[in-house]
């Protein structure tokens, strides 16, 4: 059995908070990413194996932050803060890179009308390389 990457799982957490987003839910394209974070669900608790997995595109966060923001949250003091700190990062990162958000960038508009469309792009990503996002 082949392990999920990342990446994957990142995608999958937009999907899932896309599904169970209120299909009347109505903003600005630059605030879908930051509405996906807030709203995700993430286990509780990942196990360690799993993350040693992801300990790469972990630590590629981690010293993009430390760089670009000068701060973090001490992935050995608060593991599980830590964790949904990356993801939700990454996530934002894979909508920005998204043409049905970024076309609307400062237009309002129904997430449940480009949902569809926005989860074929979000699954099209191939690789995520740490950016400044909206």
């Amino acid at each position: 059995m082949t392990a999920i990457t990342f990446k994957f799982f990142c995608q999958n957490i937009i999907i899932d908070t896309l599904n169970n987003m209120d299909p009347a839910a109505n903003l600005i394209g630059y605030e879908l990413g930051l509405k996906i974070e807030r709203e995700m669900k993430l286990p509780d608790y990942t196990d360690t194996q799993t993350l040693a997995l992801w300990a790469g595109e972990m630590d590629a966060y981690y010293r993009y932050a430390i760089e670009e923001f000068g701060t973090v949250t001490n992935p050995f003091n608060d593991r599980h803060g830590f964790f949904k700190e990356c993801t939700g990062y990454n996530i934002r990162v894979i909508v920005s890179l998204c043409s049905s958000v970024s076309d609307r960038l400062n237009e309002r508009f129904k997430v449940s009308d480009i949902k569809d469309q926005l989860i074929k792009e979000v699954m099209s990503i191939n690789e995520v390389i740490l950016q400044e996002v909206y």
